[in-house]
């Protein structure tokens, strides 16, 4: 996140605070209803901001994989059923149409855990591994997760041009 968008962002939070705080000042005895409506207006600008910047790259996002995406890295978090912990898992990927990766955060699932494992193993041998989200009408028949990890296809040369 660039020093901009973080000026940006305390400023969403801190100017309805300075607003408040200016009518407060100004306003001790008219108009009670406004500052109390601005006060319990603030919780929803927190909220806003905070969902604003969940959806900034660097924090993990809770929303869908992209259809078609390639693997850069991974990290498992089991689950601990003695501390209440239901585990997680972080995917780091390109989306098709995106350069930079984006982190993702998943429930844990054991079936996910072991095709991800297999994953790193093949991208530990050089292998880019290409992710695909599979629908629900196409689900695996092995109690799958939805998420398909195949090699990407190298790239082949180009056609030799036909010569007359």
């Amino acid at each position: 996140m660039s020093n901009t968008q973080l000026v940006i962002h305390g400023l969403v939070y801190v100017l309805p605070l300075l607003l408040v705080g200016v009518l407060v000042a100004r306003c001790r005895h008219r108009r009670r209803w406004l500052t109390v409506t601005l006060l319990a207006a603030l919780p929803l600008f927190y909220i806003g901001q905070y969902h604003v910047l969940q959806a900034t790259r660097g924090w993990p996002s809770d929303g869908p994989l992209p259809a078609t995406f390639e693997l850069a890295a991974f990290r498992i978090i089991e689950p601990d059923a003695r501390q209440g912990e239901r585990g997680a898992i972080l995917l780091w990927v390109s989306g098709a149409a995106e350069r930079t990766p984006r982190a993702y955060r998943l429930d844990y699932s054991r079936q996910l855990h072991e095709d991800l494992v297999e994953a790193g193993q093949r991208i530990e041998q050089g292998r880019v591994q290409v992710g695909t989200r599979v629908t629900e009408g196409t689900a695996r028949s092995d109690g799958g997760t939805g998420i398909r990890f195949d090699d990407r296809p190298r790239a082949g040369l180009p056609a030799k041009p036909k010569e007359d």
